[in-house]
């Protein structure tokens, strides 16, 4: 996984931007720092608004464009809760699951579940990815 830290974030992006030709511009990386400062699971408005509070020019065409290859290298993931709306989170070197209510999004970082992937692989077949998300519903929206 990733080390925490938003330099080594920027190093793997460059280094998959490389292999990919790509380059790292000027507004990659201010977008990419805004959005490795944020610490939960964030929309596109949400990066937008902080962006235009930091008075950085982007659109939110770019801002697809930009957590498109975010995820692609690895670096956020995208869900999509009962909403419709697309959230990306930073991938955490650090093993811990996310209580996720489908409805309003309220999230709860679980530490402590122990999930045996090993078993899950040989019971049901299935390779388990990091992060792990479970979904459900708060205590408000049931």
């Amino acid at each position: 996984m990733y080390n925490e830290t938003t330099e080594y974030r920027i190093n793997i992006l460059e280094e998959y931007l490389r292999n990919n030709h790509f380059r790292m511009t000027k507004q990659r990386m201010d977008v990419c720092k805004t959005i490795f400062a944020l610490k939960e699971y964030v929309t596109i408005n949400e990066i937008f608004n902080k962006l235009k509070q930091k008075k950085i020019n982007s659109s939110k065409s770019t801002l697809y464009r930009i957590t498109s290859l975010l995820c692609d290298a690895h670096i956020l993931y995208r869900i999509i809760l009962d909403d419709g709306i697309v959230r990306y989170k930073q991938i955490s070197k650090n093993k811990y699951y996310d209580l996720i209510c489908k409805h309003c999004g309220k999230t709860i970082q679980l530490n402590s579940l122990s999930i045996n992937k090993e078993y899950m692989t040989n019971q049901y077949g299935y390779k388990l990815e990091e992060p792990l998300d479970i979904f459900g519903l708060c205590p408000n929206c049931q």
